[in-house]
């Protein structure tokens, strides 16, 4: 996410500039569902042509340094507004036929609507590798393949990937943005957290409510590291937030998804609040997803149950701890 700031004029019309001038070199996935294309882009004319996976990240890689961008395209979600233009399509002499069979008539039409673009530059191969489409593989990761294996990697990550995450903690970065900030309990806890809004948020649909919970304390990785003595933090994540999403939302704490993902796409503990009413989409799937509650009451059950517990999960062929995996 980076070190984000509300832009000046100048600062906003060098990025203007800056952005204008990226060439697109292909589209690297769509999704229909979610009405979102993720593009890759570069400083000068650029042709990587090949559609395996593997090719691809070679070309990648050999790209000169810092040239390459992604864009992300989100189509936002309708507007009042929107709504009262779309009431007038099916009179429009644009609007066409699809279908007709007795009560039920689907027809095709056209209307501009507002997209949400952002940016990554310059873009790392990693974050490339995150965008491009690869058959998932089933892993069922044992203790010993987690501490032989899975940790060494993660123990490996340059501080470098969080570093966007330590800055909100410390308010050095994004502090308009965070919605609560809650200070260790006592000088010997470990409880303290952030709620802010997850980027994926237009922040104005409710219905897509999504927030991120962000733990203070930088030694938690990831699902792997909660013990028992976590659980007065995870309840307090619980009960905080449910209070204040409805303080601020008005969404009652019965209507709210809290979840981690194992494996996280960063290896900082982090808990993902959403509205439950939204579309379960793949990062609410079986195999990444696990509830909240579920996490304390396997604790609750056996204080080392994440160090002993065989977990199975799905990772993307391209994932970096895929190679380790194999």
């Amino acid at each position: 996410m980076g070190d984000m700031h509300e832009l000046s004029q100048e600062e906003w019309q060098a990025l203007r500039t800056q952005l204008a001038g990226l060439h697109l070199v292909r589209i690297l996935s769509e999704n229909a569902m979610n009405k979102s294309a993720v593009l890759l882009l570069s400083k000068s004319p650029l042709r990587i042509p090949s559609d395996s996976p593997e090719e691809l990240i070679s070309q990648i890689e050999r790209a000169e340094a810092g040239s390459l961008s992604l864009l992300i395209v989100e189509k936002t979600p309708f507007s009042t507004e929107d709504f009262g233009r779309i009431i007038t399509l099916p009179s429009m002499e644009t609007t066409t036929p699809i279908a007709v069979n007795d009560i039920y008539a689907r027809l095709l039409s056209h209307m501009s609507s507002a997209c949400k673009l952002s940016y990554i530059h310059p873009a790392t191969t990693t974050h490339i590798r995150k965008h491009i489409p690869a058959p998932f593989v089933k892993v069922t990761e044992t203790p010993a393949m987690y501490a032989e294996r899975v940790l060494p990697y993660i123990n490996s990550l340059p501080a470098s990937r969080t570093l966007w995450v330590t800055k909100i903690i410390a308010r050095e970065a994004e502090a308009n943005d965070i919605l609560g900030y809650f200070d260790a309990t006592s000088p010997t806890a470990s409880d303290g957290f952030i709620l802010v809004p997850d980027s994926k948020w237009d922040r104005v649909t409710l219905a897509n409510l999504y927030l991120l919970v962000l733990a203070a304390n930088s030694d938690l990785k990831s699902l792997r590291d909660l013990r028992g003595h976590h659980i007065p933090f995870l309840n307090r994540v619980k009960n905080e937030v449910e209070v204040l999403v409805k303080q601020l939302y008005g969404i009652e704490a019965t209507s709210l998804r809290l979840y981690c993902h194992y494996q996280p796409s960063y290896y900082h503990f982090h808990i993902h609040v959403v509205n439950a009413q939204t579309e379960p989409t793949g990062g609410m799937a079986a195999g990444q997803a696990h509830l909240l509650e579920d996490m304390m009451n396997n604790l609750e059950l056996d204080p080392e149950y994440y160090s002993k517990k065989t977990i199975t999960y799905y990772l993307a062929g391209q994932h970096d701890l895929f190679s380790v995996l194999k």
